[in-house]
């Protein structure tokens, strides 16, 4: 079994004190799950913010090259920069080790919450999932059989985004698990396919392998990632143009599988694609998911030793998914 580690919660702390970055680091000791981040400049400090996602930045009033104002006000103009939250501090000791205190604990509620919420909506979907099916076979009323179908789309989508939300609450709390065992991906992959598209339904995903396509990785954990991945580009390719999901087993150790549809993501996208809460730098609209399919992936495809990169090709107007999952990962235990 393989254990997938809680991504440690990064807590920058700016300041030209060495005093200040130990009372820090003593304050975050006895939170394992939080990894502070030192800066002794602002200049380091956007470094920094660039290379790692930070769930808060303690600022120092006066730094060598700017001021903690100053500091602040370019972190609010840098994009994906501008969301994370911010907290001065002026040599207030014990008021910053409080504040990190309360931090790390509203965080352990925040991902607390999130299990317990989407594990308690599932018994109430259920019920609207049942209901809106038997209401066809009550009456033969149109009317009612469209509404019952437009309760079932909502229901639908509405379990998608709790099973998302437990996903996130998963990868938070280090729940994660993967029983490896061997498999055969293109019956996988197979099989999602079919799952994706019922019966009698046009079919727009096409499969395509070749070679050993053997190898260990958890079904249920792979196929989730694979179905946010489909899910993604049925949602948001060109809808008069097919999904091809292609497996190539020719490597000896890996094996490669590349998700593509019609339609381009723009460039300046791409880097922040497996973000969580992502829309592409717009507000998010009505009826969208909650934006953690493709971060829940990567997540899942880090957790099998795999890699996973988009890549948009504008001449051709394609995006690409590519995951290299090798064949057994070297930290498995068996």
């Amino acid at each position: 079994m393989f254990n997938l580690m809680s991504p440690p919660v990064h807590i920058l702390v700016v300041d030209d004190s060495p005093q200040q970055h130990q009372l820090a680091a003593e304050a975050l000791h006895a939170h394992p799950g939080a990894a502070m981040l030192t800066a002794t400049s602002g200049r380091q400090a956007l470094e920094l913010l660039q290379q790692h996602e930070v769930a808060l930045a303690l600022i120092g009033s006066q730094l060598p090259d700017m001021s903690g104002g100053e500091l602040a006000q370019r972190i609010r103009a840098g994009g994906q920069l501008r969301r994370v939250p911010l907290i001065y501090f002026s040599g207030a000791d014990a008021q910053l080790a409080r504040q990190l205190h309360e931090l790390k604990h509203a965080l352990e509620l925040n991902e607390k919450f999130t299990a317990v919420l989407g594990h308690d909506l599932r018994t109430p979907l259920s019920v609207v999932m049942n209901g809106a099916m038997l209401l066809p076979m009550m009456t033969d009323s149109p009317k009612v059989a469209v509404t019952a179908q437009r309760i079932q789309s909502s229901a639908k989508r509405i379990g998608q985004m709790v099973d998302q939300l437990l996903d996130l609450a998963r990868i938070s709390n280090g729940a994660v698990t993967l029983a490896r065992a061997e498999h055969d991906l293109a019956a996988l992959c197979r099989q999602l396919c079919e799952d994706l598209e019922p019966a009698g339904k046009a079919r727009r995903i096409t499969l395509e392998s070749h070679g050993d396509m053997l190898a260990h990785v958890d079904p249920a954990v792979f196929t989730q990632a694979l179905r946010h991945l489909l899910g993604n580009a049925l949602l948001h390719g060109d809808q008069e143009h097919l999904v091809r999901l292609q497996l190539d087993g020719s490597a000896e150790d890996a094996i490669e599988l590349r998700v593509s549809n019609r339609g381009a993501i723009a460039q300046e996208r791409l880097p922040h694609l497996f973000e969580p809460f992502h829309h592409g730098g717009e507000a998010r609209k009505a009826g969208q998911g909650l934006g953690l399919g493709l971060y829940t992936a990567s997540k899942f495809i880090q957790a099998h030793g795999g890699r996973i990169a988009a890549a948009a090709d504008s001449t051709h107007g394609n995006t690409v998914f590519t995951v290299t999952l090798p064949r057994a990962a070297a930290d498995a235990v068996t």
